[in-house]
């Protein structure tokens, strides 16, 4: 075979090839989106809360199931949008939970709030999950508990964590895993549990960096609790073993505000403590740690042996402006 007929032939293919790549960009395109959200297929939430299949997911109205895990993620590639809408746990189990991830990498959790569950998200040994924009409002005991890699929470509010009767501890974020970052979240009202006995240990916590936790960062959050005859509660807690860099965060009313048992870098931060109370201390940290341009209020000295302090203020006494250029960060679409 030559010449035209030939020519026709190459032609033909030719042809036929590029209507195949076309089709497959739109198959491709028809599941991969280019609008930012990772997805363009939108997908409900599965009426029995188990997502098989990679894809965006999108509440339309409040979602309150009568089981102890409300929604489970068994695979990579998820986006949850609560679309400005709310989890709420319905049931009366042991240890009821907003969002499990039992199988799945690269999760996104975006735009609403969940509330009245024991624990608001929850997974262990997954990669690259990020929480933007939600409200942990009356969660019961932890707001996120993570224990992977790559974990992102940004602009979200950890508020009232309370009601839990099996643990004297409360915790916004618990073990954020290596390679993390938190950052512009609000935490507020977190104190140890109420309805714990003297004999049980355990305090309100904002951030527990677990032991093995290398590389977070945690930076521009605001920590807050109102004053209390009780006064048990830490800001940032980093265990041993771990490593954390701590940066421009505002930290008020908060007796215990940096505690490490291993070096950290703590740089940039303001600690406030307005009120009364036993033995407040700015910053507990373990040699080999650095401690620079912070500002230290209203407590007493820091706990420093082998510590490279530079360039620190700190003054026992808080004066009447000292909050003028402190400012909670936004958090939109979390209110």
């Amino acid at each position: 075979m030559s010449g035209p007929t030939q020519r026709l032939t190459y032609a033909f293919k030719d042809c036929a090839l590029s209507l195949f790549l076309w089709l497959l960009s739109k198959v491709t395109a028809s599941v991969t989106a280019d609008d930012g959200t990772g997805w363009r297929r939108k997908m409900a939430v599965p009426e029995n809360g188990k997502i098989y299949t990679p894809g965006l997911y999108v509440l339309t109205g409040e979602y309150r199931p009568a089981r102890d895990i409300a929604l489970v993620v068994y695979c990579d590639l998820v986006t949850i949008d609560l679309n400005g809408h709310a989890i709420a746990c319905g049931s009366e189990g042991s240890q009821t939970v907003g969002i499990k991830i039992k199988n799945g990498n690269r999760i996104t959790v975006r735009n609403g709030k969940i509330t009245q569950c024991d624990i608001g998200i929850q997974s262990s040994g997954a990669s690259e999950l990020t929480i933007e924009q939600i409200a942990f409002d009356a969660v019961h005991f932890i707001g996120v508990d993570y224990d992977g890699n790559g974990l992102v929470v940004r602009n979200c509010r950890f508020e009232d964590i309370a009601g839990y009767a099996d643990e004297a501890y409360a915790i916004g974020v618990n073990r954020p895993g290596s390679n993390s970052l938190i950052e512009h979240c609000v935490f507020r009202n977190i104190e140890r549990q109420s309805k714990a006995t003297d004999a049980m240990q355990g305090e309100g916590v904002g951030i527990v960096v677990a032991d093995g936790d290398r590389n977070c960062t945690i930076r521009r959050n605001w920590f807050e609790n109102l004053p209390t005859d009780k006064p048990v509660s830490i800001g940032v807690f980093v265990s041993q073993r771990a490593s954390a860099r701590i940066e421009a965060n505002t930290i008020l009313d908060i007796p215990n505000a940096i505690g490490a048992q291993s070096p950290v870098e703590v740089c940039e931060n303001v600690m406030i403590m307005r009120y009364k109370c036993e033995g407040p201390i700015a910053v507990h940290l373990e040699p080999g740690s650095t401690l620079t341009s912070n500002t230290m209020l209203g407590y007493t000295t820091p706990k420093l042996g082998g510590v490279d302090a530079r360039d620190n203020r700190l003054e026992n006494a808080v004066p009447s402006r000292a909050l003028d250029t402190a400012h909670e960060p936004g958090v939109e679409g979390s209110s």
